[in-house]
């Protein structure tokens, strides 16, 4: 079975997420997926629960969140020395402290670092380098139980609030003899969806994917719900 995967994101600072690629691959265990890339029209991935400003909801933040870091697909994952490294940061960003950080920044910015928000509240922190990469599994982090409601301050805790991961990654794929750094942030809710209805986040997503020519895209959606949102 195929499944259609959206793997590519652009981030502004108001925390709009749009779809740049769609890739379709094979089953998650292939050690190198053969991959086929479709351009599309930019994709609105903002959820259509309505907007309420600095709205007080201490009920959709969940106690703890899991965070799962994957590389979805790397061409050299059974060719010895490739390599994948992942430094990352997790952090709370309240309303207020993203709007005045919005407010400093140049009129037409649009690739925002985490530097960029001096209020942030680290939340979590890891690193990681593995150079065993032939299944999904041994190119999966899960970073779990990570604090979150115990650790936002009560008058903070409102719905449209983010959770900020800050990533750096490297990957060597020694069959592409290519390496690939890039870092940068990917902001979402404290809140997921069940149809119209808002509900606590309990997992967030980092997605790396490598294609056979090295072109590199990444995504923060869940494997399992790509094909429902992107069909």
């Amino acid at each position: 079975m195929q499944f259609m995967k959206t793997m590519k994101h652009k981030n502004t600072l108001r925390g709009s997420l749009v779809l740049l690629a769609a890739i379709l691959f094979l089953p998650v265990d292939s050690p190198a997926q053969t991959v086929r890339i479709r351009r599309n029209a930019p994709v609105r991935i903002e959820s259509d629960i309505p907007r309420e400003p600095y709205r007080y909801a201490p009920e959709l933040y969940a106690d703890r969140q899991n965070l799962t870091i994957t590389l979805i697909n790397l061409p050299g994952a059974n060719t010895p020395r490739s390599v994948w490294e992942v430094s990352y940061k997790v952090y709370f960003l309240s309303e207020g402290a993203h709007d005045r950080a919005v407010k400093n920044v140049a009129a037409g910015a649009s690739n925002p670092r985490a530097a960029d928000f001096p209020e942030k509240l680290l939340l979590a922190e890891g690193r990681f380098k593995r150079s065993s990469l032939n299944t999904l599994s041994k190119r999966t982090h899960v970073s779990a139980a990570i604090p979150l409601k115990s650790r936002v301050p009560d008058k903070e805790r409102t719905k449209f609030s983010y959770i900020m991961t800050d990533y750096t990654v490297s990957i060597t794929d020694a069959a592409l003899g290519k390496t690939t750094k890039r870092s940068g942030i990917l902001m979402a809710r404290p809140f997921d969806t069940e149809g119209a209805r808002a509900v606590p986040r309990r997992a967030m997503y980092v997605n790396f994917f490598v294609t056979p020519q090295g072109d590199f895209y990444f995504s923060q959606l869940p494997q399992s719900s790509a094909v429902a949102l992107w069909k």
